[in-house]
């Protein structure tokens, strides 16, 4: 189930710090997080090219 979100825009709320991330996924983990390419803050928007987000550090719920 996790392979169907590569490619999908998504919006992770971080925990810490307490913010958001915007971008494509490009890999799942299963319960350990996800990668992110063309990754952005919004507002703020540095573009960070690539970005891991594990679990630990954020709200992710792919089921949504």
């Amino acid at each position: 189930m996790a392979t169907e979100f590569i490619g999908v825009q998504m919006l992770v709320t971080l925990r810490d710090p307490p913010m958001k991330l915007k971008g494509t996924v490009s890999a799942v983990e299963a319960g350990t997080g996800l990668t992110l390419s063309n990754g952005n803050f919004p507002p703020i928007s540095p573009h960070l090219g690539r970005f891991v987000v594990y679990t630990v550090y954020a709200n992710i719920d792919l089921s949504v």
